[in-house]
């Protein structure tokens, strides 16, 4: 009897660390593990940047790409690219950027569990070219750009 009960009591113990393990556990430790690529090919309204995911968090990754925006934590709520599935490294051509603003990228990429994202990163586009008239001193030439 004394032996059904010690047994009894180690099965308990056993599933109640269990059940704390589980209980701990971060749902998160199953998204993509991602870095983000440095900006590149900056101009006034477009540039190139992209990722590397090198943890897949257990479940094929289904998008990935990157996301900016003028906020320091862009998500795939805002602006994004689509490049494509699967774990490595890919390039983004981002495009439609406004000239002479600083913008906020970063890596993502999806799983049936969640969306990762590498680290933020900044970049400011090239200032755009001037628009209106040109006076060309030597001859008093004035014209339209």
């Amino acid at each position: 009897m004394e032996r059904n009960q010690n047994l009894l009591t180690s099965y308990l113990l056993i599933i109640g660390a269990l059940l704390v393990f589980l209980s701990s556990c971060d749902p998160d430790d199953n998204i993509p593990v991602l870095s983000t690529t440095a900006v590149t090919d900056i101009n006034q309204t477009t540039a190139v940047s992209g990722g590397d995911i090198t943890l897949d968090g257990g479940a094929t990754v289904t998008a990935r790409g990157v996301c900016w925006s003028t906020g320091q934590t862009p998500t795939i709520s805002d602006n994004k690219t689509t490049d494509g599935t699967g774990a490595g490294i890919f390039v983004s051509n981002i495009n439609g950027l406004t000239a002479n603003t600083t913008y906020y990228v970063r890596a993502y990429a999806t799983n049936s569990n969640g969306t990762g994202y590498g680290s933020a990163m900044s970049f400011t586009t090239q200032e755009g070219s001037s628009e209106g008239n040109l006076t060309d001193s030597r001859d008093g030439i004035v014209s339209k750009q």
